[in-house]
């Protein structure tokens, strides 16, 4: 049996999306407009989830990472988390001991080191 639902006018066929997938669309939806969030390194999943958020539910929200950028606007997706990429478009840059101070302060909603699938 194949299992679909409706976006707008288009239809998925929810058995071709991978676990991961589904786990950054439901990180995605967690984030919202004007909160801060951080990823660290070897985060592939939380930052493609804050890439998703960002364009898709949650347009102001304030996107840090650990290249020391401020809202990056990569055009494709990065290969690693510390890719060049993530540098692109920043509106501000950052330092790693600016970032434990902000979080100390209770700034950042969330802050994503590494995520584990298994």
């Amino acid at each position: 049996m194949i299992n679909q639902s409706k976006m707008g006018e288009q239809s998925i066929n929810t058995s071709e999306i991978e676990p991961a997938d589904m786990m950054a669309i439901c990180m995605a939806r967690l984030l919202k407009n004007d909160e801060t969030v951080f990823h660290g390194l070897s985060s592939p999943l939380p930052m493609v989830a804050i890439l998703l958020a960002k364009r898709l539910y949650a347009p102001n929200l304030i996107y840090l990472n650990i290249t020391g950028s401020v809202d990056p606007r990569p055009i494709t997706l990065p290969k690693s988390t510390v890719g060049y990429e993530l540098l692109r478009g920043t509106s501000s840059y950052f330092s790693l001991a600016d970032i434990f101070d902000l979080s100390a302060r209770g700034g950042i909603r969330y802050g994503i080191s590494q995520w584990r699938t298994n």
